[in-house]
């Protein structure tokens, strides 16, 4: 819908084409499920039952073990920036959020053949991937 407005057309946002002022049940779910994401990483690191780290399981004998608990740490910081950028509706969010999940599926995946997956996390991540892929969300953020 535009209006004319002096020199040219003004769009005109409209609650029903998903770009309001309103953040919308998509992205805010999403928000949600990077925060749950990020507290089962930090559950797992921390040996909480029900939320093991996958690739614990395939670090070589010899591998510090702190390095990979540090890159642990540090995917489930940068979901809780994906959470706030999601929040504020900023491009580089939706990208970083993909990456996150692609990186949680395939970690949940491999959790799952190896015996030493959650299932709760797995379901967080294809959850994640079908409110990312909406088109509604997808509009908001310009993919």
């Amino acid at each position: 819908m535009t209006a004319s407005v002096g020199s040219g057309p003004v769009e005109t946002l409209r609650p029903e084409d998903g770009r309001s002022g309103r953040l919308g049940f998509g992205i805010l779910a999403l928000a949600v499920l990077r925060v749950l994401d990020a507290v089962t990483v930090l559950l797992g690191l921390a040996g909480a039952g029900g939320f093991a780290v996958p690739a614990m399981a395939l670090v070589p004998p010899g591998w510090p073990l702190t390095l990979v608990q540090a890159l642990y740490l540090g995917l489930a910081l940068l979901s809780l920036l994906a959470a706030a950028g999601l929040l504020r509706v900023r491009p580089w969010a939706w990208i970083l959020t993909m990456l996150l999940i692609g990186l949680g599926l395939a970690a949940s995946l491999v959790g799952q053949v190896s015996g030493d997956g959650s299932d709760l996390r797995l379901a967080l991540q294809v959850v994640s991937v079908l409110f990312l892929n909406q088109r509604a969300v997808r509009e908001r953020f310009g993919t």
